[in-house]
């Protein structure tokens, strides 16, 4: 069974009912720290306030998770699980004797065909989502990546499934890429075919698809070969080890990819030497790289002058005598072009000293600018200059009419 885009579709008021009702009534977890209404306000905020922007217009999501939202996933689970609460828990002959769910792909066993519609009625009825459903084809189906087949002696028998689709395109071993990454592309494939497959048959199938893949991304036979080798012996011996032996996992992050093995051996030599395990117990040392971002690649000056500065919201107070008057506003240049542009028209500041002080601004008002905030996006920074002309309420900005129009969409 499937869900019709799950995520737009979520009620967002009913599951932050949901939510609350879970997390502060909880039989076994403690609530949060934060107090039930905050909790509340901050969930609709980052639902129902989220501005995008289309076709130069901003609007807002006021139903349904936006798609990439952190919070879909969670969002999506509370509400199906509230779902399949309501009606597996009621013990009606016609639920399913099988239900597992991955997020909207559900794998669902009935004792009859004609359950399938009594149930997905149900379903429909107390949400507002559509399901989809499809039944086994000459007693085969596939859900996500495994190919299941009913036998004719009631067992399940399971493969990998590859889309008709899949063009068998994998990391290009010929590719500028740390060795590292290549061998555990290799890795990776060889344990989802061992996890998966229900039989030495059915893996050996797959073992030959992914070789005959990885020979077309240029990658050597000897090394697929080593590395396949390599990696089911480890699955096999881990497999016959997990039910007698706890293992005890240690994190090290390596700071160099070059050195990230050698510094992995040592590591262990020092644990040998100086931890020792009970019995039952094995300690298992994995260690990591986090790879650089470009940026920290290039210097970077660790201080500019306020004139320097750009993508600021700025703040402007006028030093003449017995003036209070201050001005807001947001520049993508540096602050030192703005506060020149500011001493002539059409500036609302040019315009303030015309007005009122019966002159014309020059060199010194730059000793009248302060930084407020500096926001690298260009609509938070425009969301941040709307927060302040909404919280400082500037009288030179009041005066000529120039708030920020951008927070309207939350009106």
């Amino acid at each position: 069974m499937d869900v019709e885009s799950l995520f737009t579709n979520v009620p967002i008021s009913e599951t932050i009912d949901i939510i609350l009702k879970n997390v502060y009534n909880h039989n076994s977890l403690p609530p949060p720290s934060l107090n039930k209404e905050t909790l509340k306000k901050l969930l609709y905020i980052c639902t129902t306030k989220t501005p995008f922007n289309f076709n130069g217009k901003t609007y807002i999501q006021k139903n349904g998770v936006s798609m990439g939202s952190p919070l879909g996933p969670t969002f999506a689970d509370f509400y199906m699980s509230n779902i399949e609460n309501k009606i597996l828990n009621d013990n009606n002959p016609t639920n399913p004797e099988f239900y597992v769910r991955y997020v909207d792909d559900t794998f669902v066993i009935f004792k009859d065909f004609s359950h399938i519609n009594l149930f997905k009625t149900k379903l429909v009825d107390i949400s507002c989502l559509k399901f989809t459903y499809e039944k086994p084809k000459n007693n085969y189906i596939n859900f996500l990546d495994i190919n299941i087949k009913f036998k004719e002696n009631g067992k399940i028998e399971k493969g990998v499934y590859v889309k008709s689709t899949d063009k068998g395109t994998y990391l290009n071993f010929e590719s500028f890429t740390p060795l590292n990454y290549k061998l555990t592309t290799i890795k990776t494939l060889v344990h989802r075919a061992f996890k998966i497959s229900s039989n030495w048959h059915l893996f050996d199938i797959e073992i030959k698809r992914i070789t005959q893949n990885l020979v077309n991304n240029n990658f050597p036979q000897s090394l697929i070969e080593k590395t396949i080798k390599s990696t089911l012996n480890n699955l096999i011996q881990n497999n016959k080890e997990h039910n007698n032996i706890e293992n005890i996992t240690l994190f090290f992050e390596s700071s160099n990819l070059s050195n990230k093995k050698m510094e992995e051996n040592k590591l262990k030599l020092i644990l040998k030497d100086h931890i020792k395990t009970t019995p039952g117990k094995k300690l298992i040392l994995r260690s990591y790289y986090k790879p650089l971002k470009l940026s920290s690649c290039f210097p970077t000056r660790s201080t500019l002058s306020l004139g320097e500065s750009s993508n600021v919201v700025y703040q402007f107070k006028c030093s003449e005598s017995g003036c209070n008057a201050t001005y807001v506003g947001y520049t993508t240049n540096t602050l030192n072009m703005r506060m020149t542009q500011h001493k002539y028209k059409p500036s609302k500041v040019h315009q303030h000293f015309k007005e009122d002080h019966n002159k014309n601004p020059d060199n010194s008002i730059k000793d009248c600018f302060s930084i407020l905030l500096k926001k690298r996006d260009f609509y938070d920074l425009r969301l941040a200059e709307s927060l302040m002309l909404r919280r400082l309420k500037p009288e030179i900005n009041i005066k000529f009419n120039e708030m920020s129009n951008f927070l309207n969409v939350y009106k």
